[in-house]
């Protein structure tokens, strides 16, 4: 992948935790790299989410549900399979 040098300016607390986050085993450019390519997939996620939406006639609990959903799934919150009860032998 082709890369292109750009200046961005942050705070120096910000480029100390950017440092710090990076740590020694990679550099800054691709912790910065990686961290914004997340945000542009969430936000693109986010995008295609309302276009697909667009038009969808729903109730107000439907509404709750489907950005609850949504939210767990693009910020990372726990979701939780579900096992179904063990049929057949009981441990003794």
């Amino acid at each position: 992948m082709a890369t292109q040098r750009i200046t961005v300016s942050v705070p120096a607390e910000i480029a100390g935790r950017l440092k710090r986050a990076a740590g020694r085993s990679r550099s800054v450019s691709e912790w910065v790299t990686n961290a914004v390519t997340r945000a542009l997939d969430e936000e693109d996620t986010k995008r295609r989410f309302l276009e697909f939406c667009d038009g969808v006639t729903t109730t107000p609990e439907e509404e709750k549900q489907v950005q609850s959903s949504f939210d767990r799934i693009t910020r990372g919150g726990e979701v939780r399979a579900t096992r179904a009860p063990r049929r057949g032998k009981t441990a003794a």
